[in-house]
């Protein structure tokens, strides 16, 4: 099985798309939703980063500016029946460019060392994300959905967080 990854999609898949990756977002509870109008941004942008397989999408993620030079990953997804698949690891290394700085948030330690070891990532504290991104990495998690999202989560999660700075040239 080949994994297409792709930044746009064509027009007749485009409303296909974003209405299942707005809906698994929405009713996953792992993942902190960003509204129909948003994904549309998102995908026109070329920040919401997707995988097919076999012209099935299996999975993506975010690349979502949050201030200039510096980009969240966040939103990533991939469908059960592909984890044994690279996938993730091919939509990462599409989204993550050498034209600006990274920050990454999870709740799972493994994602977290994987991040820190493949991509040169660097583990950071919440202040520090907050101070790195001008504070708009906890601005755009004052709407409702986002607040309710993490509100669950953080009753039993702890939140990490990693930063990959944008390499010298």
């Amino acid at each position: 099985m080949a994994i297409d990854i792709v930044r746009q999609v064509s027009a007749n898949l485009k409303e296909a798309v974003l209405d299942e990756v707005h809906s698994v977002s929405v009713n996953s509870g792992q993942l902190t939703p960003r509204s129909p109008k948003k994904l549309l941004k998102l995908l026109n942008d070329g920040r919401l980063v997707l995988a097919f397989i076999d012209e099935e999408l299996a999975g993506w993620l975010v690349a979502e500016r949050l201030s200039p030079g510096l980009s969240e990953l966040g939103m990533a997804y991939v469908k059960p029946e592909y984890r044994n698949e690279p996938v993730f690891d091919a939509l990462a290394h599409r989204a993550i460019t050498d034209d600006e700085a990274f920050l990454f948030a999870t709740y799972n330690t493994n994602m977290l060392r994987y991040v820190e070891r493949e991509f040169g990532f660097v583990p950071v504290s919440l202040w520090h994300v907050v101070w790195r991104s001008w504070g708009l990495f906890l601005l755009k998690r004052l709407g409702r959905d986002a607040r309710l999202s993490i509100g669950n989560r953080m009753k039993t999660l702890q939140p990490l967080f990693a930063l990959r700075e944008k390499p010298w040239k």
